[in-house]
């Protein structure tokens, strides 16, 4: 049975034809792209580059009428300064100098903030202060106003005593004054001779007092 011969490949053609994963382009250098520092009040702890992000690496292709491809941007270019490295030497110096001014203004923020600290403290001082004069001059006025009461109470008390003393000595002197009466009163004829003796003394001493007075 007669077969056909396989036909040859025609090698010169494939060899000058490009392969096609030639093409998409290849990672050969790697460059890091910083992310901004968040912003703090207060100043850093730590060194500026410690407080930056990790550094993300994103692989460049060879140059095409020199821009590369970068899958990171949205139309696909980048400057041709990555390759080499000049744009994360700007993006090095940017950071130290935004460092240092971050570094100032963080250093007036933080005098700003202990002034304001400094003041609110000492408004709340005066006010402590204001505070505690008013209530010691309460508190004095209480005293005086208690003095007073007591004083007062005291007086009272007083004049009361007073008034007692004054009620007991008339009650005293009315009650001689009726055993007087009484006394003058007396029918001698129906008492005994030693009854009568004593009974003339006394009417004779109230009568020499009344005359008296």
């Amino acid at each position: 049975m007669y077969r056909s011969p396989r036909p040859v490949a025609d090698t010169a053609s494939l060899r000058s034809r490009p392969h096609p994963q030639a093409s998409l382009p290849r990672p050969t250098a790697v460059a890091p792209v910083s992310l901004p520092r968040p912003f703090s009040l207060m100043p850093p702890a730590q060194p500026h580059h410690a407080l930056l992000a990790p550094a993300l690496l994103v692989p460049t292709a060879p140059q095409e009428n020199g821009f590369a491809f970068d899958p990171t941007t949205m139309d696909g270019r980048m400057r041709e300064d990555l390759i080499n490295g000049d744009q994360f030497a700007e993006e090095e110096s940017f950071s130290a100098e935004q460092f240092t001014e971050d570094e100032t203004f963080n250093g007036q923020t933080s005098h700003l903030l202990l002034s304001l600290v400094f003041l609110l403290s000492f408004a709340r001082l005066n006010r402590l202060e204001h505070l505690m004069a008013i209530k010691k001059e309460v508190d004095l006025e209480k005293e005086v106003k208690k003095e007073e009461r007591c004083k007062r109470a005291l007086d009272l008390q007083e004049e009361r005593n007073k008034l007692e003393r004054e009620k007991f000595e008339f009650q005293k002197r009315q009650a001689e004054k009726e055993e007087e009466e009484r006394i003058l009163g007396l029918d001698l004829t129906a008492m005994n001779y030693k009854e009568q003796q004593y009974y003339e003394e006394r009417q004779n001493e109230i009568l020499a007092r009344r005359c008296n007075i």
